[in-house]
């Protein structure tokens, strides 16, 4: 093989290392990292409206009430690992449900049997798309779902489930059998609502789960006559379940800066986020530990009044 002059070597050197690094640019563009970085995110006043003048939560159908301050959501922006993402999720119908349980406007909680496990008590018995409507003639409601019920029995007990298939109620026995020490029959439930009226929620692709506390909050605000915010600047975080528990998230440090940078005074954070955010908190923010929707309200109320709330 004939030599290669030293410029047209110096040329092919020079040639095989740009190639390299476009190579690497290429793949640490396109190839997920085992990590993942994490940033404040945009944060919004749930009370607010969009640049175009909607308001991001309008209730339609009910009487609304005007409010002030902030009930601000807050996210994390997240870069690398499989995908670079925004919290997606919606929790707007759970947001709507606690919101209606919080203040006792009736609304119906459909607990529909999404699958039934093999050799277990609901096998053969209940079906696909039955709507189980009362559990020993309790009836299901936002506070007191199938789940909820079932394990509220000792494991070996018997179950009476009102079930509405097709339009027909009937009512089946079960014996249930213990899992983990709790009570169950083998069946998977959905649970969806139905809401006397309409909220939007309009925050485009912001929210996922962590938002569910300040869209509850939010939609309290605005169809009480009394303020929550005694005009403050509040934000906070929370996955809600319909019955008023506030779970703890991630990226709990990321929205306290968020929160803070954009001028919160006041943070909402779940009890079992308290751990997480020694030696985090931002100077001149003050936390408000909270475990239930029910307990952020008295709390924020009690906060307007001049008195005591619980801190992380």
């Amino acid at each position: 093989m004939p030599k290669l002059a030293p410029a047209a070597r110096r040329q092919l050197t020079l040639l095989i290392a740009v190639a390299g690094i476009a190579a690497a640019v290429l793949a640490a563009a396109l190839i997920p990292v085992p990590y993942v970085i994490l940033s404040p995110g945009p944060t919004l006043n749930t009370l607010g409206a969009q640049p175009g003048g909607k308001a991001l939560i309008q209730v339609i159908g009910h009487r609304t009430y005007p409010t002030n301050g902030h009930l601000n959501l807050v996210t994390v922006s997240y870069q690398g690992g499989p995908a670079d993402s925004l919290n997606l999720v919606s929790s707007q119908q759970l947001a709507q449900a606690a919101a209606l349980c919080q203040l006792g406007i009736k609304f119906d909680t459909v607990d529909t049997v999404n699958f039934v496990e093999p050799g277990m008590p609901a096998a053969g018995v209940l079906h696909k798309g039955d709507v189980i409507k009362a559990v020993d003639g309790q009836p299901v409601t936002c506070k007191t779902p199938v789940g909820t019920l079932i394990k509220a029995r000792p494991p070996g007990s018997t179950v009476a489930l009102t079930v509405d298939r097709n339009g027909a109620t009937h009512t089946f026995r079960l014996k249930t059998q213990s899992a983990g020490g709790d009570a169950v029959v083998g069946i998977g439930v959905f649970e969806s609502y139905r809401f006397p009226f309409q909220v939007k929620i309009r925050v485009g692709d912001i929210g996922g789960p962590s938002a569910g506390l300040m869209f509850a909050l939010g939609i309290i605000d605005k169809l009480t006559p009394v303020g929550l915010t005694g005009g403050r600047f509040i934000a906070g975080t929370g996955e809600i379940a319909a019955n008023g528990a506030v779970s703890p998230i991630g990226g709990i440090q990321q929205k306290m800066a968020g929160a803070r940078a954009a001028g919160a005074t006041i943070f909402l954070t779940p009890a079992g986020n308290c751990p997480d955010t020694a030696g985090a908190v931002p100077q001149g923010l003050r936390l408000i530990k909270v475990s239930t929707l029910a307990g952020a309200v008295h709390d924020l109320k009690a906060l307007a009044a001049g008195g005591s709330v619980p801190s992380c």
